[in-house]
């Protein structure tokens, strides 16, 4: 098939978006604040609680969605396939998608997936029906119009088991790099690393900030840091909107 270039219509959204930071960098909320991208918002929810912040949500309902921790193989297996109904309602509806956090969705998969180890061990070619799983998932959110999010925590990068390199990237599925367009990690500037014994009164003047580690529809942005960053704002600098 022949095809003019100036013809081709641009994808618009399933464009994944990774999130990653320490806590209290505002991952959360980089997600309850993108009513400026696409409304609704769909929200599964392998973590902590979040009540608190999706009432301050402006984009109308939400479909919202909670995959308890500490469950058993067949459990969480039941938490997969909520999940998949949750990606069908989310098509159907469009806006934006959020996984808070995909670590945590990631260990939810293994015990869903994977066999119970023998002493302790798991050998690679067990891994396959999970990572089965969690490619389908990707993708399924890959071909959609929705805009995905998926938060995930900070870890660092270590040389071996005793030498850290004092640099940080995000910790769960270890394919997760091959279905992402962006990754961003937000911090907190002028957060103190603790008080003293007998504080005194002081004045923090905390930033929320956010750098653009990876971009792959534009490498040129790459390194960018992005005061009090919102969803949109990572959107129009990396070219997807």
């Amino acid at each position: 098939m022949l095809i003019t270039p100036a013809n081709i219509q641009t994808k618009v959204g399933g464009y994944i978006t990774a999130v990653f930071g320490d806590k209290g960098a505002g991952k959360s909320s980089f997600f309850v604040n993108t009513e400026d991208v696409a409304t609704p918002l769909t929200v599964a929810n392998f973590d902590r609680d979040l009540s608190h912040l999706l009432k301050k949500y402006k984009g109308g309902d939400i479909d919202y969605e909670v995959y308890p921790a500490n469950v058993n193989m067949q459990q969480a297996k039941a938490n997969c396939q909520r999940f998949e109904a949750q990606i069908q309602r989310a098509k159907k509806r469009g806006g934006v998608f959020a996984v808070d956090n995909g670590s945590a969705q990631w260990d939810n998969c293994k015990m869903a997936w994977l066999p119970a180890p023998e002493k302790g061990k798991i050998y690679p070619k067990e891994f396959g029906d999970a990572n089965s799983w969690m490619r389908m998932v990707h993708q399924e959110l890959e071909d959609s119009a929705l805009w995905p999010i998926i938060t995930y925590p900070a870890v660092e990068i270590w040389q071996s088991q005793s030498v850290g390199t004092g640099l940080y990237t995000y910790e769960g599925w270890k394919h997760t790099d091959l279905h992402l367009v962006n990754s961003v990690y937000l911090f907190c500037a002028g957060k103190p690393l603790g008080v003293s014994a007998v504080p005194t009164e002081a004045s923090w003047p905390l930033k929320y900030r956010a750098q653009i580690v990876d971009s792959k529809l534009d490498p040129t942005v790459q390194g960018a840091i992005l005061d009090n960053p919102r969803f949109k704002d990572v959107l129009d600098a990396t070219g997807l909107l």
